[in-house]
């Protein structure tokens, strides 16, 4: 019999979370190379009875949003940036469900990972011999103790609490995405401290085969889904208006987690040349991005991986980002970190758009530090199938392949 996994999944998991559905892409593959990973979802039906299903998403992880773009300088994209993050958004996603009943036991899984904790309602451990849970971050919990009252996520929070408390009781593993995020779980619940294995960067599908990379670049600095107060939204302009002239373009990808008048004060305040938004932006363009420009500006405040840093560097892009883990941990040759003083990170930030790199070189190490052996050495201590030294284990992919 082939060995099974599952992959315990939220039923509109395709429309939800682009980062989490990005890793968990990037998870199956990796995993699904040597025996047959399932998406397994579940819903409750009229009587409360857990109805439990297998899903085949369609089309894949990029979905089929509309990917649009916005350009110009700040003062002429402002008018459009209000209703222009929703376009694309609900794009049509298939995900085809085949039932398998009520017993989740009778689909017979070798190994059930739970892909994150908010989506536990369940009180007893699932029905495999080895079942693990995923942990991302505890941002949410943390904020609850942080944040002024009335910007507390409290439920958010909760239904985290109650998927590690879950993850604590009756998972052989608990698997973190980061160093920084194992040793936040251990120190929240240290009766799970042996059981928790901090998982090495795990790059999106795509990045399989990335375009080598070039030193000759335009000036254009990326900023990768600023519009939240938490990666940093507050600083981004100072900082890019302190860099003046040195840059030509500010390329911005992802959605929206900020208010409309936080949208629209953020493109007030810019006093770039030009901008360019792409709200629903393909891994493909994502790339392209990187590929052409100088530097990626990330100054998050929290992240539990901070997946721009890596997707730059393969690219062979600079970071500016801020020195705090996870973010620390992840920067290679060439990066830097924003300063309190907003006009000397801009004046750092102008350094890397102008000075002569080594964008080759960087593209190099980053794909020498960063791959799936590595992970899959890690995964090897909490699932038995990737520890068969029989397996055949991939590189991370390289420039041009």
């Amino acid at each position: 019999m082939p060995h099974t996994i599952a992959i315990i999944v939220e039923p509109e998991f395709m429309r939800l979370h682009v980062g989490v559905r990005n890793y968990l892409f990037a998870l199956h593959a990796l995993l699904g190379r040597r025996q047959r990973v399932d998406w397994v979802t579940f819903v409750r039906g009229a009587g409360g009875e857990r109805q439990w299903f297998h899903l085949q998403p369609q089309p894949g992880p990029a979905g089929d949003a509309e990917e649009t773009v916005i350009a110009g300088t700040p003062a002429s994209v402002l008018p459009l940036v209000s209703g222009a993050h929703r376009r694309g958004a609900d794009a049509h996603v298939d995900c085809w469900r085949t039932a398998i009943g009520t017993d989740l036991a009778a689909a017979a899984y070798d190994e059930i990972i739970i892909s994150n904790p908010w989506l536990v309602d369940f009180e007893s451990r699932l029905p495999a011999p080895r079942v693990l849970g995923v942990v991302y971050d505890l941002v949410p919990n943390q904020y609850v103790f942080s944040m002024p009252p009335g910007q507390k996520p409290l439920s958010f929070a909760a239904q985290h609490r109650r998927g590690f408390v879950h993850y604590r009781d009756h998972c052989d593993a608990i698997l973190a995405i980061s160093p920084r995020v194992a040793d936040d779980y251990a120190a929240a619940f240290p009766a799970a401290t042996r059981r928790v294995i901090p998982l090495p960067p795990l790059l999106p599908a795509a990045y399989a085969s990335v375009p080598a990379a070039a030193n000759d670049r335009g000036r254009r600095v990326v900023l990768a889904g600023p519009f939240d107060r938490r990666k940093g939204s507050d600083v981004i302009p100072a900082i890019l208006n302190a860099a003046g002239a040195a840059i030509e373009t500010v390329s911005i990808y992802g959605g929206v987690r900020c208010s409309s008048s936080d949208l629209r004060e953020f493109f007030r305040a810019l006093q770039v040349r030009h901008v360019e938004w792409y709200p629903h932006a393909s891994a493909a363009t994502v790339q392209r991005l990187f590929l052409e420009a100088k530097a990626l500006l990330f100054p998050s405040y929290d992240e539990g991986l901070g997946l721009p840093i890596l997707e730059a560097q393969y690219c062979g892009c600079r970071v500016l980002t801020r020195d705090k883990r996870p973010m620390c941990d992840l920067v290679g040759p060439g990066a830097g970190f924003v300063a309190a003083d907003d006009l000397v990170s801009g004046a750092m930030l102008a350094g890397m758009v102008e000075e002569p790199f080594d964008h080759v070189g960087l593209q190099r190490w980053a794909h020498g530090s960063f791959g799936e052996r590595q992970v899959l050495a890690a995964l090897s201590g909490a699932l038995p199938s990737v520890a068969d030294p029989g397996q055949t284990v991939t590189g991370g992919g390289g420039p041009g392949r």
